[in-house]
C-alpha cells in the first residue's frame, strides 16, 4: 500500500468528505504501516529462531490447519508432503531409544501399515546404520513374520527375499527350540545350493588299523536319526556294513579289519 497523491478520501455515514493530508500527517501513516510489516517480520524471525532453537512452536488451535509442532494433532484424512526436490518428510532425533520417524497402525482389522513405503524404480524401504542393524522386524504373533519378502513377478527371476555379503553371512538364521530356516516348495525345489556346503553334524574319522568297528560321539545323535557314512581311501574286501546310531553317539561296523586306518566320511541327518 503506498500514497499516489496529496490527499485522501473517506467514506462517512452522512456522505463523502473530502480530508486534506498534510506531508507531515503522510509521513506518520507511511512510518505506522513500515512498522506494521517490520513487526510481522520480527514476529516470524522469532518463530524460526525458537525452531531452530528447539523450542516449541504456539499456534492457535481453533479453526488452525497447520501441524503444531509439540503437539497432538488429529485429523480424519491424509497430511501430504509433496516436494519437487529433496526428501518429502524427513525426521531426526538425538534421543537414546527413540526413532527419527514412527509409524503407527492401530487399525482392529488386518491389511494396515505401521510404515508404508513405495517407489517406481528405486527402493520402497531403505535401512542404512553405521553401527546397528539396518531394519529390524519384530512380531509376536504365531503364524506371522517378523520380517516378510514376497515376490509377485509374473515368471521366474524374482526373490522374496534376498541377502548379499562380501565377507560374512549374506543370511544369518538362529532359534532356540524351533526350526533356524524352514523351506518349502509344493511345485518346485524347496532347498537350492550353489556351491560349497558345510555341515555341521557331518565330518571324517578313522578307523583304526586291525579294528571292524569304530565309536563316534555327537549330542546331536539320536537312535532315530539316519547316519551316512562313505570310505574315504578304499581298502580291498573291506567295505561299511553298518552306521548304528544311539543316544548321544553313534557306531561305524566294517566287514574286515583294514590293514591300515582308515577314513570314513559321515553325516547326521535328524530324523
Amino acid at each position: 500500500m503506498s500514497d499516489h497523491s496529496a490527499q485522501s478520501h473517506a467514506m462517512e455515514s452522512e456522505g463523502q468528505a473530502q480530508i486534506s493530508t498534510s506531508p507531515a500527517m503522510r509521513s506518520r501513516r507511511r512510518f505506522g504501516r513500515r512498522a506494521l510489516m517490520f513487526g510481522a517480520a520480527t514476529t516470524g524471525a522469532g518463530v524460526a529462531a525458537a525452531l531452530a532453537g528447539g523450542a516449541t512452536a504456539q499456534a492457535e488451535p481453533a479453526g488452525s490447519s497447520a501441524v503444531l509442532l509439540g503437539k497432538d494433532n488429529s485429523t480424519r484424512s491424509t497430511t501430504q508432503v509433496i516436494t519437487r526436490g529433496g526428501d518429502g518428510l524427513k525426521g531426526q532425533t538425538y534421543a537414546r531409544d527413540h526413532s527419527g520417524v514412527v509409524g503407527f497402525d492401530t487399525s482392529t482389522a488386518s491389511g494396515g501399515h505401521g510404515v508404508y513405503g513405495r517407489s517406481v524404480h528405486g527402493f520402497g524401504i531403505l535401512g542404512i546404520s553405521e553401527h546397528g542393524t539396518g531394519i529390524v522386524g519384530q512380531n509376536s504373533t504365531a503364524g506371522q513374520s517378523g520380517v516378510a519378502g514376497i515376490d509377485l513377478t509374473s515368471g521366474s527371476g524374482g526373490r522374496g527375499l534376498f541377502g548379499q555379503s562380501s565377507k560374512g553371512d549374506a543370511i544369518f538364521c538362529t532359534s532356540e527350540n524351533g526350526n533356524a530356516l524352514h523351506c518349502t516348495s509344493p511345485k518346485g525345489t524347496a532347498l537350492v545350493v550353489e556351491g560349497k556346503a558345510k555341515f555341521s553334524n557331518s565330518g571324517v574319522t578313522n578307523v583304526p588299523a586291525h579294528q571292524k568297528t569304530v565309536k563316534i560321539t555327537n549330542g546331536s545323535v539320536t537312535p532315530e536319526s539316519i547316519v551316512l557314512a562313505t570310505i574315504q581311501k578304499p581298502q580291498g574286501g573291506v567295505y561299511i556294513e553298518a552306521a548304528e546310531p544311539g543316544a548321544g553317539s553313534f557306531t561305524i561296523t566294517l566287514s574286515a579289519s583294514p590293514s591300515s586306518p582308515l577314513p570314513i566320511g559321515w553325516m547326521i541327518l535328524v530324523h
